[in-house]
């Protein structure tokens, strides 16, 4: 029991407040950009 426990707390949500969130590029859109840019923030 203590493994489904433990799998049970992979069902929760991730607390919004730890959440950030920010505008991306149109690239993410596309698998043609497969960078790490595509999930840095823009400016």
């Amino acid at each position: 029991m203590a493994i489904l426990s433990e799998l049970l707390e992979l069902l929760s949500p991730f607390p919004a407040e730890q959440m950030e969130a920010w505008p991306g590029s149109t690239q993410v859109n596309s698998p043609q950009f497969d960078l790490p840019q595509c999930a840095e923030p823009i400016d």
